[in-house]
């Protein structure tokens, strides 16, 4: 739900305050829940986002159910440090996307609800803002922690989940290095639904948050 750059962008104030965190499997693990195959109808995915997601089914609300994704993967006994840190970036992802839905995406959904004819459209629409948020904020912090470490992954063979490919996670992060071009930047676009202002103060709120909850795991 939330934008890639967005999950970085946090994963990047986590790794600042946890230094005990393992860079590389952290940030592989909050793109990990990404990392299904699109399927032909350019819609969904495998596996769905119900399994990727620990989501509730969608005539349940769709809810993401993060405690689930706590008792069987964080509350594992004699954890390595690398598993530790993957499981707690798939948390941060779990998270982050629960709360953008509840917080941004419904609220804003339901305000324009009145206004949009075309939900494809409006979404697509609502994505081009989240990229000219994310394109600016990485022609103005090029050199972040998080997004270096991202550049210098190379391999990141899946031995998490058997619900992913062994390969899914590489092939992700691969798309994820070449998602965002500066050449894409618009100083003069004017967003219409999600501003920086807005996805800076998400990103300290929720980053706040998963600190209280991070600490209690390591």
């Amino acid at each position: 739900m939330a934008s890639w750059m967005l999950h970085l962008r946090i994963a990047d104030l986590l790794l600042q305050r946890f230094p005990e965190l393992a860079p590389e499997p952290f940030v592989a693990g909050n793109f990990a829940p990404d990392s299904g195959s699109l399927n032909k109808d350019r819609m969904t995915y495998t596996p769905s986002k119900q399994i990727s997601h620990w989501k509730l089914p969608k005539e349940q609300g769709g809810t993401i159910q993060d405690v689930l994704f706590e008792q069987e993967y964080l509350q594992k006994s004699n954890l390595e440090a690398e598993e530790k840190s993957f499981y707690l970036g798939v948390y941060a992802h779990l998270l982050t996307d629960k709360d953008f839905g509840a917080t941004i995406f419904r609220p804003l959904k339901e305000q324009m609800q009145d206004e949009i004819d075309d939900e494809r459209a409006f979404f697509r629409d609502l994505k081009w803002d989240w990229y000219q948020v994310d394109v600016r904020y990485l022609a103005e912090h090029p050199d972040f922690v998080a997004y270096r470490v991202l550049q210098g992954i190379k391999d990141f063979p899946n031995r998490y989940f058997p619900f992913f490919q062994p390969d899914a996670f590489t092939n992700k992060l691969r798309e994820i290095k070449g998602a965002y071009s500066l050449q894409d930047l618009n100083p003069s676009y004017q967003f219409r639904y999600f501003s920086g202002e807005q996805a800076a103060a998400f990103v300290e709120r929720i980053s706040s948050l998963l600190t209280e909850k991070i600490q209690f795991y390591l």
